[in-house]
């Protein structure tokens, strides 16, 4: 199973690779029409933000997935079963895939999340609340639903993999 999860990685981290070049190419489209209008405008200047948080994240989780492989599947409790080296089974390969799809997941939508959070604490929430019973920042918005789901999603498929396993396999019985 981890040979299995640890091909799968890498081939993820390759996919994040094409996302981060995408980011990469659409930061500099911001900066440029940013330079363009001669003005960087508050939003602007939080677009330029949330690319760069994006682009850390992509970095980090491409360079795992490439070279720290080993060390994410011990991350995840996939430990190395040589006795089983060419047999594939069905659990093995789907409890793989699920961590694979859940750092997909994560890796992708964590840039979503934090520039939501970052709008809510210090955009739409300045001044404090007109009714005064929360302080600024802390107001809940339907914005954050979304992103904060998918956000807790994705680490339950990456930790929760072994448990989701079992209740697909009871399900086929």
């Amino acid at each position: 199973m981890r040979d299995t999860f640890i091909v799968g990685a890498k081939l993820l981290g390759v996919y994040l690779v094409y996302w981060l070049l995408f980011n990469l190419l659409s930061l500099l489209a911001v900066v440029v029409m940013a330079i363009w209008e001669s003005r960087l405008a508050v939003l602007t200047i939080f677009s330029i933000l949330a690319y760069l948080f994006s682009i850390a994240v992509l970095i980090i989780f491409s360079y795992i997935l490439l070279f720290k492989t080993e060390w994410l599947s011990n991350i995840v409790g996939l430990r190395d079963d040589r006795s089983h080296a060419l047999e594939f089974s069905m659990d093995a390969v789907l409890r793989a895939g699920i961590i694979l799809i859940g750092v997909y997941i994560f890796s992708t939508r964590i840039g979503g999340l934090v520039k939501v959070l970052y709008n809510l604490l210090a955009v739409e929430n300045v001044g404090g609340d007109i009714a005064a019973s929360q302080p600024a920042g802390l107001r809940f918005s339907r914005d954050l639903i979304t992103p904060g789901v998918t956000v807790a999603f994705s680490l339950l498929l990456m930790f929760g993999s072994k448990y989701l396993v079992k209740m697909i396999d009871r399900t086929e019985d």
